[in-house]
């Protein structure tokens, strides 16, 4: 057994530098944070980002505009993509032929 005496990045401050790079990122790319999420409208496409500790999702109504953020955000960060998206905080999601997305638990 092993104790851990240091945060993982090695300093306290680690997650506040994070997120702090993190939301700088973000409004460069012109997205704005709200109560939930960290959300980008342009013209009628909508890219809403979603971010617990390490882990993203980025949903939209645009693939292409999707890729690009995804692209812009692995520029900045080491990003790895899981694939699609089976469960997420213990809620099963669903991927449906008319492209709705049903969350069950």
């Amino acid at each position: 057994m092993w104790k851990l005496n240091k945060a993982i990045c090695g300093l306290k401050q680690a997650p506040c530098q994070w997120l702090a790079k993190l939301q700088g990122t973000l409004d460069q790319y012109g997205f704005t944070p709200n109560k939930c999420d960290h959300s980008h409208q342009w013209q009628t496409t909508t890219i809403t980002l979603l971010v617990y500790v390490d882990d993203k999702i980025i949903i939209g109504n645009s693939f292409t505009f999707v890729q690009r953020i995804i692209n812009q955000l692995t520029y900045a960060f080491s990003l790895k993509s899981l694939s699609h998206l089976d469960y997420f905080f213990g809620i099963e999601i669903r991927k449906l032929k008319d492209g709705y997305l049903p969350l069950t638990q």
